[in-house]
């Protein structure tokens, strides 16, 4: 799927919280990794009439999945079954966040914010101020918190959701992911090439120009160590905390959208064509993770930032599935 313009981008955003978790676009089965059945709840749930745009767990064992006209989907087996959960809206819902294993945030289309503070059993609705569309939602804590999207739009809140204040970005291309390493270092990414830092919380952004490619997704795995991923598969990474930032050969010219690091070293991309990229020497060079797909993948999400790895691959106008992928493909 081709991008043509900021106006038609329905963004996946990176849900980094909590074994590697991705979600796909359309067709048949995403991935034949180390494969999970087919629960019969997905079907109930009508998988096959929406899209699935964003994942987050909480732990090895309860996540959620978002997508299209308010759909959230929860599950509390690591990902063998899935139920459909009220959200209250019809919107589409493009990022999520878990902050802890109680308070998780979803953001979506027409300003939508949503919350919970009952480890996701319910969704409330909460006032973001604004009518632009939210692409991307991130949580330092449960008191600090961020999202961003349609022109150039960034909000924050210093007590846990309750406030929302529109902070200066200092563009108007869409954002469509924002990355917190500390309560005060952050990113954003969008349209134009655009890369955004902040120093100060988020009070403050300054223009780390990389291009005119666009940006969908970035994840550091700390303050220094970082990648942004984007469309002609663009990957960019940067050892300096954003100083500068390497293009690298990703082995693709698809769209890139999604990129999560479970360390320095260890990452993996997922490509709008669905290919699943993957590095093991902090994002110079990349390999593709050969799978059974017909599918566009859309997000990516760690469960844990340790060794072990797993996944969860969903899809839309097809079966349904998610699916886990191995740490190793070679020995699934």
């Amino acid at each position: 799927m081709r991008i043509a313009s900021e106006k038609n981008l329905l963004a996946l955003l990176r849900v980094r919280e909590l074994d590697v978790e991705a979600l796909s676009g359309k067709g048949s089965p995403t991935r034949r990794l180390s494969s999970l059945p087919e629960s019969p709840m997905i079907g109930a749930a009508g998988l096959d009439d929406g899209w699935l745009m964003g994942v987050a767990f909480a732990d090895a064992w309860t996540g959620w999945a978002i997508g299209s006209r308010g759909k959230i989907l929860r599950t509390i087996d690591g990902g063998r079954t899935w139920i459909p959960q009220a959200s209250g809206t019809n919107c589409w819902l493009f990022g999520i966040d878990v902050v802890s294993p109680s308070a998780a945030w979803i953001v979506g289309a027409g300003g939508t914010l949503l919350s919970s503070s009952d480890g996701g059993r319910t969704w409330n609705s909460r006032t973001s101020g604004t009518s632009s569309a939210l692409y991307g939602v991130c949580f330092v804590d449960e008191k600090p918190g961020f999202a961003v999207g349609e022109s150039g739009v960034v909000l924050k809140t210093a007590d846990a959701g309750a406030t929302w204040v529109p902070k200066r970005s200092g563009t108007s291309h869409w954002l469509y992911a924002v990355r917190f390493v500390s309560g005060r270092t952050g990113w954003a990414v969008g349209f134009g090439g655009t890369i955004l830092k902040t120093v100060d919380g988020g009070e403050t952004w300054t223009s780390q120009a990389a291009g005119s490619t666009p940006f969908y997704d970035v994840d550091f795995a700390d303050a220094l160590s970082g990648c942004a991923v984007g469309d002609n598969g663009m990957i960019r990474t940067t050892h300096n905390g954003g100083l500068s930032w390497i293009p690298r050969d990703s082995g693709t010219i698809e769209s890139l959208s999604g990129i999560v690091f479970t360390d320095a070293d260890r990452g993996w991309a997922v490509c709008r064509s669905s290919t699943l990229l993957r590095t093991t020497d902090g994002g110079q060079n990349w390999e593709t993770i050969p799978g059974e797909t017909s599918g566009l993948l859309w997000a990516i999400t760690t469960r844990e930032r340790r060794s072990g790895l797993g996944g969860r691959c969903g899809d839309w106008s097809g079966s349904g599935r998610i699916e886990q992928l191995s740490e190793d493909p070679k020995r699934a």
